[in-house]
């Protein structure tokens, strides 16, 4: 269990507190309806409001499933912090997995947390074999003294937002949704790594970004918006190959801060994505490539 810092479940003392569940992938405009219904009775009732979540998703543990996701777990509780929630994260085991539903309330929210109400969605699941349900909560509550809230799905043009639309919203390169459906820009996040140092040769120095897991648009340019250490400024970005050189076999995020050149290095850092400047393309010469790197850098000063 962990809360920001290392907490066991001795250490986990909070005051009845409004309490959800759930892994919070993006963050997204349908979470962020649940979440503000915690706050509003965290303000009513003034206690604290917490959001339960997973260092890892549970299904990877169960069914060895490992998607792509739309926030890595740094960005992810941040994300959740900056709404104002208390983040707890617990380690999905193959024990926990085990735990009745009933257990869980029981053992945890009741015992651990000493919840005065929990919020969740209509399809939320918890407890072995997804046994829990909102109906059981309800039964639970009655039983063990606290109110339940459940909030419907937000629906947008029809259909339900859900972490798996704005997934494949960005795969195919629709930024504009996604961001309608995340409430934000899409966000990438991850560690400046040391890449081959061709940006700089060429004059464009780039930090090369881990994203690896994370769910990323096709390949090409674009415009962007780089955040560290508290500062921010534009930034044109090449996710893709580099087929130029050919000699890549692994997709790389590269981020040149226009008007700038930080060292970047080993810093944890932060990339906003607006809109697609044109596709990959393999150039004839370093010339050429130069020539649209600079057209590139030249469009994100237009548009940011």
């Amino acid at each position: 269990l962990r809360g920001g810092r290392e907490l066991s479940l001795a250490e986990a003392k909070f005051k009845n507190p409004v309490v959800t569940l759930g892994f919070f992938d993006g963050v997204h405009i349908g979470h962020q309806a649940l979440l503000r219904e915690v706050l509003r009775l965290s303000r009513e009732t003034g206690v604290e409001p917490v959001a339960v979540t997973f260092h890892k998703p549970p299904r990877e543990i169960l069914y060895g499933e490992v998607p792509l996701f739309l926030t890595p777990t740094s960005l992810r509780e941040q994300l959740l912090q900056d709404l104002g929630l208390t983040v707890v994260e617990l380690t999905f085991t193959e024990e926990l997995s085990q735990t009745s539903a009933e257990d869980f309330i029981k053992d945890f929210f009741v015992g651990v947390l000493g919840v005065s109400a929990v919020v969740l969605g209509p399809e939320t699941r918890f407890g072995k074999g997804g046994g829990g349900n909102p109906e059981l909560l309800g039964s639970l509550g009655e039983r063990y003294g606290f109110k339940t809230h459940i909030v419907p799905f937000v629906s947008e043009r029809g259909s339900r937002v859900s972490s798996s639309r704005i997934r494949s919203r960005i795969i195919v390169g629709d930024l504009a949704e996604a961001e309608r459906l995340l409430g934000r820009p899409v966000t990438l996040a991850g560690l400046v790594v040391k890449g081959k140092g061709r940006g700089k040769e060429l004059g464009f120095p780039t930090a090369n970004i881990d994203t690896k897991g994370l769910v990323l648009p096709p390949h090409g340019v674009y415009t962007g918006r780089l955040f560290w250490d508290g500062q921010e400024a534009p930034a044109a970005v090449s996710i893709g190959d580099a087929p130029t050189f050919g000699d890549l076999n692994e997709t790389v995020t590269e981020a040149h801060v226009v008007g700038q050149n930080p060292d970047l290095h080993n810093k944890y850092v932060r990339l906003e994505i607006f809109r697609k400047i044109r596709d990959q393309k393999k150039f004839s010469s370093l010339e050429e490539l130069k020539k649209a790197m600079a057209e590139d850098i030249g469009v994100v000063k237009g548009h940011l």
